[in-house]
């Protein structure tokens, strides 16, 4: 079987987890602004990896990702967020929906924690003090301590975690 593993990464958080996923899978790691869409077409099976912002993928990738069709596929994703919070499965959950919607057989999932982009933390830090009274940008000790626990994401216990998720396929 010809595999592949695709990824979309802003931090380098989901290229890690794409490359330990690909060792485990004994293929190669591509961006996927480095792969066509016809080239795809020539694997059996599609690792594919993206980053979450504001519950979705990003803008350019999502445009790709939306043309994957009839394709086994593993999907794993990195996100802010706690990887095994209701939050997190719902998201990797709403995501099986879509690429299962394309036609595609989705084989495995997995989602890693991962380091929050600091330009991010920044702007939240600037909403917070433009909009001191709104609690969705409110910085609470129990949100720093959340970005502090994320900082040290994508970690070798995640990273085994990923590879071990897609060995467990055994193709």
């Amino acid at each position: 079987m010809k595999k592949i593993v695709i990824f979309s990464s802003l931090t380098g958080n989901t290229q890690k987890v794409a490359n330990s996923i690909a060792n485990a899978l004994n293929c190669k790691s591509v961006n996927y602004t480095q792969i066509s869409l016809d080239e795809l077409r020539n694997y059996d099976f599609i690792a594919v990896g993206f980053y979450i912002n504001k519950g979705d993928m990003d803008s350019e990738f999502k445009e790709f990702a939306s043309k994957i069709r009839s394709k086994k596929l593993g999907i794993f994703i990195t996100m802010g967020a706690d990887a095994n919070s209701q939050y997190a499965q719902k998201t990797i959950d709403d995501f099986r929906a879509k690429f299962i919607s394309q036609n595609n057989e989705v084989l495995t999932t997995f989602c890693s924690q991962g380091a929050i982009d600091p330009k991010i933390i920044e702007k939240m830090r600037e909403m917070a003090a433009i909009y001191p009274d709104d609690e969705r940008y409110q910085i609470t000790p129990d949100r720093e301590a959340r970005w502090l626990q994320a900082s040290t994401h994508p970690d070798e216990t995640d990273l085994k975690n990923a590879k071990n998720a897609f060995l467990a396929l055994k193709i």
